[in-house]
C-alpha cells in the first residue's frame, strides 16, 4: 500500500485495514490520509530533533494521543504548537531543511496563503477547500499538518478581548487585500460581473506594486506577538479565529516538562501537565461523543498533486 502514497515513512503491516475504533468506522481512505500526515509529522520531528527545537501536540492531536494513543477516530488532522521563540527558530531552518515533496508554508514563503501560523505540506497530494476549489489559488494546497506559535495574552480581560478583536480585524483586512493581489486569478475574474471585474483589474497592479499584502500581513503578525516580551499568566494560539478563552492556557502548564507518548506508530511530545490543558480546552474529555472530521470541508487526494486541479 505504501508504494501508492508519496511518503517516506515505514508504515506497519495492516495499518490501512478498515477497522472500528471507539464505535466509529475508520475507512481505508482515512488511513491513507493519516499516513500522509504521519509522514509529515515524522519529517517535522526530524528537523526539530536536529536543531533542538521543542514542540508539543495540541488540540485534537493532544486529546487523541492521551485518550486514543493516536488519532481521534473521526479526526483527520495533526496540530502542533511551540513557543514563539521555537517557532522563529523553526521557521528560519525550515527554508533549507525541507526538500520536495515537503514544503514549509506561511505568509512569507507562499504569498496568498495568509495564515498566522505555519503548515508543513506534501506537494504531491491535494487538500483544497471545497469552497475554493474552482478559484485556482496558486499557493501550495497539499495535505498538511498545522504548526501554531504560542503567544502571551494580556491578563486584563478587557484588554485581552480588544487584543483578539484587533487580530481578527487585521486578519480580515489581509484577506480582502489578497483578493486583489495573490488570490486574484483568472478563475476568480471569470465569476465577476463587468463592473467588479473592471475595478479589480485597475486595483490589482497598484496593490501588487505597493506590496500591500506583505505590508498588512506583517502588521497582522506583529500584533499577534506583541505581548511576548511581557510576563503573563496565560499564553495561547492567538491566530485562531476565537474570542473566547478555550485556546489560552496557563503559561506554567505550557512550559512544563515534555514527555513522549504513543501516537499511532510514532511517539509525540506532550506537556506533563496535559490534564490541565485538556480540562480547560474540552471540559470532560474522558467521555466523548462521536463527531465530524475537523477538515471535512476539504477535497482530498492522496495520490495526485494539487497542481492537477489548478
Amino acid at each position: 500500500m505504501k508504494e501508492n502514497l508519496p511518503v517516506s515513512i515505514n508504515i506497519p503491516d495492516r495499518f490501512f485495514d478498515e477497522e472500528v475504533r471507539s464505535g466509529y468506522k475508520v475507512t481505508e481512505d482515512v488511513k491513507k490520509l493519516w499516513a500522509v500526515e504521519l509522514d509529515l509529522l515524522s519529517e517535522f520531528d526530524r528537523v526539530c530533533q536536529k536543531h533542538g527545537i521543542q514542540y508539543m501536540a495540541c488540540g485534537g492531536t493532544l486529546l487523541g494521543a492521551i485518550r486514543h494513543k493516536g488519532f481521534i477516530p473521526w479526526d483527520d488532522d495533526i496540530d502542533i504548537m511551540m513557543t514563539y521563540e521555537n517557532y522563529v527558530k523553526f521557521r528560519n531552518v525550515a527554508k533549507t531543511e525541507f526538500t520536495y515533496p515537503y514544503f514549509y508554508q506561511d505568509g512569507y514563503t507562499d504569498k496568498g496563503s495568509i495564515r498566522g501560523h505555519g503548515q508543513l505540506r506534501n506537494s504531491e497530494t491535494t487538500a483544497i477547500r471545497k469552497n475554493e476549489f474552482g478559484k485556482k489559488y496558486p499557493f501550495n494546497q497539499g495535505i498538511f499538518i498545522d504548526i501554531f506559535p504560542l503567544d502571551n495574552v494580556p491578563d486584563d480581560e478587557n484588554e485581552k478581548i480588544l487584543f483578539m478583536k484587533e487580530n481578527e480585524k487585521n486578519r480580515r483586512r489581509v484577506i480582502h487585500i489578497s483578493n486583489v493581489t495573490y488570490r486574484y486569478t483568472r478563475a476568480v475574474c471569470s465569476s465577476m460581473g463587468k463592473i467588479k471585474k473592471s475595478i479589480f483589474s485597475l486595483v490589482h497592479p497598484l496593490a501588487m506594486k505597493l506590496k500591500l499584502e506583505e505590508k498588512y500581513f506583517r502588521i497582522y503578525e506583529t500584533n499577534l506577538h506583541k505581548y511576548n516580551d511581557m510576563k503573563t499568566e496565560k499564553a495561547g494560539i492567538t491566530c485562531l479565529v476565537v474570542l473566547n478563552d478555550r485556546c489560552f492556557w496557563e503559561t506554567k502548564d505550557l512550559c512544563s516538562e515534555l514527555i513522549y507518548v504513543p501516537f499511532e506508530f510514532l511517539q509525540i511530545p506532550v506537556p506533563v501537565n496535559y490534564e490541565n490543558i485538556l480540562n480547560h480546552h474540552y471540559g470532560n474529555w474522558h467521555e466523548y461523543v462521536i463527531g465530524k472530521s475537523t477538515h471535512g470541508d476539504l477535497f482530498i487526494d492522496v495520490n495526485n498533486s494539487y497542481k492537477k486541479y489548478l
